[in-house]
C-alpha cells in the first residue's frame, strides 16, 4: 500500500471517529440536560405542596427545629441529587441543613 493511500485511510477513519464520537457526547448532554429539567420541575412541585408541612403548625420550638431540620435536610438531598453527577470537584458543596431556612415577614 503506498504511503499516499494510507494517510488518506488514515484521515478519513480519523474524521469518521471524531464526527462518531461528537455525536455520541452531544446526545448523552442532550439526555441529561433533558433529565436535569425534568427533575428541576418535579422538584419545584414536591417543594410547593411542602408548605403545609412548615404553616399553621403547633408553636413549640422544639418541635419547630425538628421541623426545620427535616425540611433542611430534604432540600440538601434535592440539591444532591441535582448537582451529585458533576465531574470532579464540581459536584461537591459545603451546605448544611441549617443553611435552608424558611423566612417569613413580620
Amino acid at each position: 500500500m503506498a504511503w499516499g493511500t494510507f494517510l488518506q485511510v488514515l484521515t478519513i477513519a480519523v474524521s469518521l471517529l471524531i464526527a462518531v464520537g461528537g455525536w455520541i457526547w452531544n446526545d448523552f448532554s442532550k439526555r441529561n440536560s433533558e433529565e436535569r429539567q425534568r427533575k428541576e420541575e418535579r422538584y419545584t412541585a414536591l417543594l410547593a405542596s411542602t408548605k403545609g408541612f412548615y404553616q399553621n403548625a403547633d408553636h413549640n420550638e422544639a418541635y419547630e427545629l425538628k421541623k426545620e431540620h427535616a425540611l433542611g435536610e430534604f432540600i440538601l438531598e434535592i440539591r444532591k441529587d441535582l448537582f451529585g453527577k458533576r465531574f470532579l470537584f464540581w459536584g461537591r458543596t459545603r451546605l448544611v441543613w441549617s443553611d435552608f431556612r424558611i423566612l417569613t415577614s413580620t
